[in-house]
């Protein structure tokens, strides 16, 4: 009797090629420092936009107006690292561990936006108060403009700088008709902030906003393995190091649908 595999029935051909989705995290971030020397122990800077300004009515200090207080210098902002990894097992079938390799960095990047979208939202949750509850309107989408309203509102009275709103691509889709595509790869609400739809980090109906971001990425570390010849597999470890901070802190706000 004469066995055929499944392999030998079908034409081997070279897998689509895709191309990572539009208007997630990587479009808000300039990663400007490709691995620091210090990128390993995280980042900390003081800023200079999250002061504290007042007005007044009198020609010198409002006793009426609360005080403010003396600080010498601006808001000190620190963010550990994360990494991102993949352990890439596959069958030597007669190539090279070099070409192995190359495949595990290529699976590595298909799905690196996403994990690091699901890393940056735990950061930004952990850093954020309680979401505000928005129940404004019946219609689902009404919900969620206005909890995009009120982390618009949040972020102009937190920081006077540009700020970016996070959001699940599934409420971006619901809000398509009020977000605007710009400069082809950059999407932004009717105000101008820019906006991340991410794919990771299970946002649903809940939003953020944080303050400019200031982020960091390692160059990507590839390390193959010796190969196991008692199972004839070759095992490639890729993995890269990442600091994402953001200025001034963050914001949120929620609401049921």
């Amino acid at each position: 009797m004469t066995t055929i595999e499944a392999p030998d029935l079908y034409e081997v051909v070279s897998p689509p090629i895709g191309a990572p989705y539009r208007f997630g995290l990587f479009s808000v971030v300039d990663f400007t420092n490709d691995g620091g020397p210090h990128i390993y122990n995280g980042s900390t800077w003081e800023s200079e936009g999250c002061a504290d300004v007042r007005a007044t009515q009198n020609a010198c200090v409002d006793p009426d107006v609360e005080a403010l207080t003396g600080d010498q210098c601006g808001t000190v902002m620190a963010f550990n690292p994360f990494a991102l990894y993949r352990l890439d097992t596959s069958s030597i079938g007669g190539q090279s561990l070099a070409e192995h390799s190359v495949s595990a960095q290529t699976r590595f990047t298909s799905g690196e936006q996403t994990a690091a979208e699901e890393a940056v939202a735990d950061i930004i949750e952990a850093n954020a108060p309680a979401a505000t509850v928005v129940d404004s309107g019946t219609e689902p989408t009404v919900r969620l403009l206005s909890v995009l309203a009120t982390v618009e509102q949040a972020l102009a009275e937190m920081t006077g700088s540009e700020g970016v709103v996070y959001m699940s691509r599934f409420a971006a889709s619901m809000l398509s008709g009020v977000l605007v595509a710009s400069g082809g790869n950059t999407l932004r609400t009717a105000l101008g902030t820019r906006v991340a739809a991410m794919g990771g980090g299970d946002l649903g109906s809940t939003m953020y906003g944080t303050g400019p971001i200031n982020a960091q990425r390692a160059t990507i570390d590839v390390s193959p393995n010796t190969p196991d010849r008692s199972v004839n597999d070759a095992s490639v470890l890729v993995q890269r190091t990442y600091v994402f901070g953001f200025d001034c802190g963050a914001v949120a706000a929620t609401t049921t649908l």
